[in-house]
């Protein structure tokens, strides 16, 4: 049995476990460890494969543009060993090696890295304590119930040529029950033809579908697929940051989401604040799961303060993140319509918290931008996940949120 740790990358902290004989790494959706196509861009999209040769698992480099790395050395057929963490591109997705004997492993399945099953991370210790609606706080996931190893009775021996054939007392109790029923049986009067009673079960069981599958609409029309706190929370608390002014008195000025290993989004009203805060000369700080130094900031070039539009700006920082937050493509945030659900994530003063957000109107600009409107308040610069716990949009400060097709459009236009 093989089991993959994922230590640094958009999926960091979720495991994986496989007893096929060829495991595929990679960006393309059909790998059966799948990075993020977004985040993780020093992984191609057939990177490396390990396979079973034996008694042993035998990692190979499947042609990668960055190379694969195990140690710090990069390599093309390398023999595993337990406790081995290999690496996809320098500074790209790393996974720790952990090889099972079938035994530890009875009742595990191989677990495709889309699949909502996690390893228990842990939360930063500024996060607050419980997710829950605007005005809640944040709690860490629970941890997962160990595998219970099953046991299998011992064959039995077979009896001497000749010998009488012998029955256990299981069942001869059998043979009796089933005597006795067939006995009853033949003494019940006659009922209804059976292919009368099969009819009416039948038709019992077709309207019970048709039934279900009407209340399943109806539910799904109200919902409008909201997204899950719980899992929204769990899985990008560590992507998720405070940006403070420490000096002359602290106050939190936004929420920045990590995006890029060394890049953040925010709003690009945040980071016009940032800019005219540290020419008075105000210390700002970055507090989450790391304490990053800001090195430079961008704002989107179309942005108009005050006005709905790309409220979008980056901070690139000195140091790598330990997590990051997917985004989704512009063809999904163009499916967002009026009644569509998404969820804010952000800090409100010095405490990670949720709103729960349904868009009124989706407004698209000359220039292409997406512009959000709804009456729920949101911190500024927090992202908006959909149902799959993915960044459609983040919000700004003139009370709107801005698609995440404008973050995307910045991010490829700088040297990043």
């Amino acid at each position: 049995m093989l089991r993959l740790h994922q230590t640094f990358g958009a999926h960091t902290g979720r495991s994986y476990d496989f007893d096929q004989p060829v495991v595929r790494l990679g960006r393309m959706p059909d790998s059966d460890v799948v990075f993020d196509a977004h985040a993780d861009l020093d992984a191609s999209g057939r990177h490396c494969e390990i396979r079973r040769e034996g008694e042993q698992w035998v990692l190979v480099d499947a042609g990668s543009r960055n190379g694969t790395f195990v140690a710090g050395q990069r390599i093309t057929r390398h023999v595993l060993r337990d406790g081995e963490e290999l690496e996809c591109g320098p500074g790209g997705p790393r996974l720790r090696v952990e090889l099972r004997t079938p035994s530890a492993s009875i009742g595990s399945s191989p677990v495709r890295p889309n699949a909502a099953t996690m390893a228990a991370t842990p939360v930063p210790s500024h996060a607050a304590p419980s997710p829950a609606p605007f005005g809640g706080s944040y709690a860490p996931p629970g941890s997962l119930a160990p595998q219970v190893p099953r046991t299998e009775p011992a064959p039995a021996m077979p009896a001497a040529p000749g010998a009488p054939k012998l029955y256990g007392q299981r069942t001869v109790g059998l043979m009796i029950d089933d005597a006795v029923a067939r006995a009853r049986e033949a003494e019940r009067p006659p009922g209804p033809p059976r292919l009368l009673v099969g009819a009416v079960i039948s038709l019992a069981g077709l309207l019970g579908i048709t039934l279900l599958v009407l209340l399943v609409l109806v539910l799904r029309d109200t919902s409008r697929d909201a997204p899950d706190p719980a899992h929204v929370t769990a899985a990008n608390a560590a992507a998720l940051y405070r940006v403070v002014v420490t000096a002359p008195s602290e106050a939190t000025l936004c929420t920045a989401f990590a995006v890029r290993r060394q890049v953040l989004a925010t709003s690009a009203t945040c980071v016009l604040t940032l800019e005219q805060r540290r020419s008075e000369g105000a210390t700002i700080e970055l507090r989450g799961a790391s304490t990053p130094r800001i090195a430079q900031l961008w704002r989107h070039p179309a942005h108009v303060p005050g006005q709905p539009g790309p409220d979008v700006g980056l901070i690139q920082v000195d140091g790598d993140m330990p997590a990051l937050a997917t985004l989704v493509t512009p063809d999904t945030v163009a499916s967002l319509r009026e009644g569509s659900r998404v969820l804010a994530f952000g800090y409100a003063g010095a405490v990670a918290r949720t709103a729960d957000i349904e868009l009124d109107e989706v407004e698209t600009l000359a220039d292409g931008t997406r512009v959000l409107r709804y009456e729920t308040a949101a911190p500024e610069g927090a992202p908006l996940f959909d149902s799959s716990g993915s960044v459609v949009g983040l919000q700004g400060a003139a009370g709107h949120g801005v698609g995440v097709d404008a973050l995307l459009a910045l991010l490829a236009g700088l040297p990043l």
